[in-house]
């Protein structure tokens, strides 16, 4: 496969072997395909989650508020 020639991805595979009859392929490509959503979903709430909690730190450090107006609570 050259360089500029695109990988077809698992929804566009699950596509083909549904429209070809391959129904076992089509069920795999469409693991493939739930796989792939479900990891891309989980690392975007991972990084979104690390940079709330480094930034809450950081503002515990600085003596900031939170940004969200939420009142703090004293434990």
């Amino acid at each position: 496969m050259a360089d500029n020639e695109k990988q077809p991805s698992n929804v566009e595979t699950f596509v083909d072997k549904l429209a070809s009859g391959d129904n076992t392929g089509a069920g795999e490509a469409f693991k493939d395909a739930m796989r792939d959503k479900v990891g891309d979903a989980l690392d975007t709430g991972r990084k979104e989650y690390a940079s709330n909690l480094f930034n809450a730190a950081r503002d515990v450090m600085t003596g900031q508020t939170p940004s969200d107006g939420a009142t703090e609570v004293a434990v």
